[in-house]
């Protein structure tokens, strides 16, 4: 699943809530159709019934296809289907004024059930990410990346192919709060993000360490893929005119880059501590670089 906005994870949020709210709503007037039967919702008895309620058009809509491929919304959809297939079962019952077995009332219900699991378990993460976006340049905080680093270095210890990490550093930050005040200083940090994240892949994820230092973990991807990739950051980065309000004029900053990789043959740490020297020798020699480990 490709890497996603506070904002847009936010908008998952909301409308996992107002899923939440609507088929509690569509739950209790459905008991008083099986228990008063009463006419039922022509939705209800169709077969894509799962597609007609707001939230079956939502999963259709081009906002769903940015969480299309995750695996929880992919159970949640099962689910969601499975429950209005049993859900039209029952109609069709009553309608005919069947016996409704109770193997079917337990199937529905077992079926609305995990579907309010999934509907809590992906607005739990999701909630969980955005707790841990930077609020400022919306990059991953350090919360969870030494968990990240450690599972993509023990999957290299399996034999898969090995991630390489990034360590990012601004050039001359500190000259930029000094010249043009934090207020732009901010900006500068925003914008470096936003050319990170365009020349990163869907599945590569980005950290802000703090101040001006970020960290790019690139899963399944070895020291040349990797040079390539932090010499288009770089590129990114020190072609990118940043607009100074007050006085139209723009800045340009440039970022020192060092490559290393999560080989099986060192631990996370002693990885790390390499792309971070690997950046500094790239400032030695004069910024604007890559060196790799």
């Amino acid at each position: 699943m490709q890497s996603l906005t506070r904002d847009q994870l936010q908008s998952v949020v909301n409308e996992i809530d107002r899923a939440t709210e609507k088929h509690q709503s569509w739950y209790e007037s459905l008991l008083r159709v099986l228990i008063c039967h009463l006419p039922p919702q022509e939705n209800d008895l169709a077969v894509d019934a799962e597609q007609r309620c707001l939230f079956g058009q939502w999963c259709n809509s081009p906002d769903a296809g940015l969480i299309i491929e995750h695996e929880t919304f992919k159970a949640l959809a099962r689910a969601h289907k499975n429950m209005h297939d049993s859900c039209r079962m029952l109609l069709e019952h009553m309608i005919q004024r069947q016996m409704i077995p109770v193997e079917l009332l337990d199937s529905f219900t077992a079926e609305l059930a995990d579907m309010r699991v999934q509907f809590e378990s992906l607005r739990h993460e999701f909630s969980e990410r955005i707790s841990n976006l930077d609020p400022l340049t919306g990059a991953n905080t350090r919360a969870g990346l030494m968990a990240i680093l450690n599972k993509e270095h023990s999957l290299s210890v399996r034999g898969y192919p090995s991630a390489s990490i990034l360590m990012i550093d601004l050039d001359y930050f500190k000259s930029v709060n000094d010249t043009y005040g934090h207020s732009v200083g901010d900006k500068v940090l925003v914008s470096t993000v936003e050319s990170i994240q365009k020349t990163l892949r869907p599945y590569d994820s980005l950290y802000r360490l703090g101040g001006e230092e970020f960290l790019v973990c690139l899963p399944s991807t070895d020291m040349e893929q990797a040079s390539i990739i932090a010499e288009r950051i770089r590129e990114s980065i020190s072609t990118t005119h940043i607009k100074l309000e007050q006085n139209k004029q723009s800045i340009r900053v440039t970022a020192s880059l060092g490559v290393a990789s999560l080989c099986p043959e060192r631990n996370v740490v002693d990885s790390i501590e390499l792309a971070d020297k690997a950046m500094y020798l790239a400032k030695q020699e004069g910024r604007d670089l890559v060196k790799v480990a």
